[in-house]
């Protein structure tokens, strides 16, 4: 059975592609690599880096760290590309490659990532919370990993400090 479906979204809030995708696999792999064929199509490299962040993350978390990384490098030298101020792509692809790096067993590199993310968003003013906050839980972890529990700590405290009262919460 097919059902079209929303699998990737465009910075102005509307779909920038839809995607047929089988009740086998409502958002699997060949939905994602159609919209970011879709994403290169349309001439847009921000949306594709996005796209191509997404799909670095279904990889991801379906265990192909080496499509991942591929995938992610991919995006990175996209956005590079971008003209202008481009902190929150760069922000979120570097926090979704310090996760990758993190899975692989690479915490240094991971730390790096996590690091270079969180300047990127804080760079852009007043960050969105839920990246910084998963950002910042990478940051946490891959220091856990070295061994700095002291530092992870005051990471992670700092960042429950700065996000307060910033993190939607639903009412109820």
């Amino acid at each position: 059975m097919s059902r079209r479906t929303k699998i990737c979204g465009s910075s102005r809030g509307e779909p920038l592609a839809w995607c047929s995708a089988t009740s086998a696999s409502p958002t699997g792999i060949s939905g994602s690599r159609s919209c970011s064929g879709l994403s290169v199509d349309a001439g847009d490299p921000w949306e594709e880096a996005i796209s191509r962040n997404d799909l670095a993350c279904y990889l991801h978390e379906t265990g192909d760290l080496e499509g991942a990384e591929r995938e992610i490098e991919r995006a990175l030298a996209v956005a590079h590309s971008v003209p202008g101020l481009n902190n929150f792509a760069l922000g979120v692809l570097h926090s979704t490659r310090a996760d990758i790096r993190l899975l692989g067993e690479r915490p240094e590199a991971a730390l790096q990532d996590a690091e270079a993310a969180i300047g990127r968003l804080l760079e852009s003013g007043d960050p969105n919370p839920y990246v910084f906050g998963v950002t910042v839980r990478a940051q946490v972890q891959a220091r856990m990993a070295l061994g700095q529990f002291d530092d992870a700590r005051e990471s992670g405290e700092g960042a429950l400090a700065w996000l307060g009262d910033r993190v939607p919460r639903c009412a109820g």
